[in-house]
């Protein structure tokens, strides 16, 4: 999928409306984004509280909510029913490419600013560029979810 194919699928022929379809997904996106940034704080407030380094903390809350999202994104947001090994790989890169932007920005922002703001800054930065790979690359080709 290009840009063009999914601003062809947000919006409409007929008046330029957003589709039911797409808007659906683009929430189910936003939840899952959402429920994946709670296991990342989450899991940090609890690595940070038990005086885990924070060289430690970023990779390992990452990774959960990693895990997390993966597993919600595939089930919910693109019901991608194909075997794991044609978005896994593609995911797997993706996300190390995240995690290695989220570990500088945690590492550089968290001597300057509180780790719940290191977090949401980092946490915004992989999101954008995650949204940007889920949709136009990993999950091309699932199975689009009727509703």
């Amino acid at each position: 999928m290009d840009w063009a194919s999914l601003d062809a699928e947000l919006r409409s022929a007929e008046a330029g409306r957003v589709t039911h379809e797409s808007l659906s997904r683009l929430v189910r996106y936003g939840a899952v984004g959402v429920l994946t940034l709670f296991a990342y704080l989450g899991a940090g407030q609890v690595l940070s509280k038990l005086d885990v380094p924070i060289s430690f903390i970023a990779p390992i809350a990452f990774l959960i909510a990693v895990l997390a999202n993966y597993i919600l994104q595939r089930k919910i947001v693109f019901l991608d029913r194909r075997p794991v090994m044609f978005s896994l790989p593609k995911y797997v890169l993706m996300v190390t490419v995240g995690l290695v932007v989220n570990t500088l920005v945690l590492t550089t922002l968290s001597h300057q600013i509180p780790l719940f703001w290191s977090q949401m800054a980092a946490a915004f930065v992989v999101v954008i560029t995650n949204a940007m790979f889920a949709f136009l690359w990993v999950f091309t080709g699932a199975e689009k979810r009727k509703i």
